[in-house]
């Protein structure tokens, strides 16, 4: 069966690599835990969620970017952000980006269709139609 990406890329797209898809995977799961209580997310809740996602990623993952990290930096034993730890925060960040975009999304189709209309929906006819 044909992935998405060799349906969909007419041959321009590019496949993710097996710790790209790791770490999408590994934000994804994180991140529904995150979503399942929004409401009272804590104020640097992505933060934590690129440490977490770094902390499990970073042992099996990018293994050659290690090696490239080691081979570098080798003067430089406690190195924080190197290419590794970048690139996944990175993918992370744009992944949460997405992830909450597409949820914010659904999350307001689900009030507009309710019953009632929202307060914006109000407020745009009666300034519309002048306090109709």
């Amino acid at each position: 069966m044909p992935s998405l990406i060799s349906f969909k890329s007419y041959g321009s797209l590019i496949n993710p690599s097996t710790s790209v898809l790791k770490t999408v995977k590994v934000a994804d799961s994180r991140l529904r835990l995150l979503a399942a209580k929004w409401s009272n997310l804590p104020e640097k809740a992505l933060e934590t969620l690129q440490r977490d996602v770094l902390q499990e990623v970073k042992p099996s993952a990018f293994q050659s970017l290690q090696q490239h990290s080691q081979d570098t930096h080798v003067l430089d034993k406690d190195l924080r952000d190197d290419h590794m730890t970048i690139l996944v925060k990175k993918i992370t960040d744009l992944y949460s980006k997405i992830f909450l975009h597409q949820f914010s999304k659904v999350y307001s189709e689900r009030i507009v269709r309710q019953e009632a209309p929202s307060k914006r929906q109000k407020l745009n006819k009666f300034i519309l139609f002048g306090n109709d």
